[in-house]
């Protein structure tokens, strides 16, 4: 799904957000966590 929303002009951190944390969890903290690692993963794409 994340590559799906990317490759319709979604910038990928957002697509990655929307597809993988958002759909895992709605806590912040796990969220923030998640985040990181969809940082350290994809970087500044």
């Amino acid at each position: 799904m994340a590559a799906r929303l990317a490759a319709s002009g979604m910038p990928l951190r957002d697509a990655c957000r929307a597809a993988i944390v958002d759909a895992l969890t709605d806590d912040a903290d796990t969220a923030r966590a998640l985040g990181e690692v969809v940082a350290a993963v994809i970087g500044d794409a």
